[in-house]
């Protein structure tokens, strides 16, 4: 149930792609990914932008729903880089019959200075500790890491490393539902 009121809510984000700012696709031969991220507030000091996402692991039988928002800035003294804090709801079910709920809290930074000639890399961490972990969750933890390439303007590829563990409350030790290299690509609006 919760998995599916996860969903609409991306889907609600979704159906206002013409005002969109990014759209992310990631996928391996087990897994795929696909993000979403509007900015909702924009001023002279950063961005706050809204965040969706949907993941699904085959081998792992995870399905995951997340929202969330994100301040993001660039510092003005370093061309190319953005760093940003946020915080994601995450939703889903597992194979081992495990559903969880986390409210995470994260870091996400990118670099991509005019001097690489499109290259750069973006990283993001997101942690939800046991007092923000419901249903069988005791903890969650997000990280990823990714080089990317803009192709064009508005497409930036991406190769990344991404890590998603989970502790259960029953089994008491951390699993891996999602870990492993995509390929994939962040469109622009």
């Amino acid at each position: 149930m919760l998995v599916r009121i996860i969903l609409t809510i991306i889907l609600c984000f979704i159906t206002t792609l013409a005002s969109a700012d990014a759209v992310d696709i990631g996928f391996n031969n087990e897994s795929f990914h696909l993000g979403y991220e509007r900015p909702l507030v924009q001023d002279e000091f950063g961005i706050v932008t809204g965040t969706a996402g949907f993941l699904y692991n085959d081998d792992e039988d995870t399905t995951l729903g997340r929202v969330g928002a994100d301040f993001v800035g660039s510092p003005g003294q370093y061309p190319g880089t953005r760093l940003g804090m946020g915080l994601r709801l995450y939703g889903g079910s597992t194979a081992k019959n495990t559903d969880f709920i986390n409210l995470a809290l994260g870091l996400r930074a990118s670099y991509a200075p005019p001097q690489f000639g499109g290259f750069g890399i973006a990283g993001a961490v997101y942690h939800a500790p046991k007092v923000f972990s419901f249903r069988d969750a005791d903890n969650l933890t997000q990280t990823e890491i990714a080089l990317t390439y803009a192709m064009i303007p508005k497409v930036r590829l991406k190769l990344g490393y991404y890590n998603l563990r989970l502790k259960e409350d029953a089994q008491g030790g951390n699993w891996t539902i999602d870990e492993g290299l995509r390929i994939g690509f962040t469109g622009y609006f």
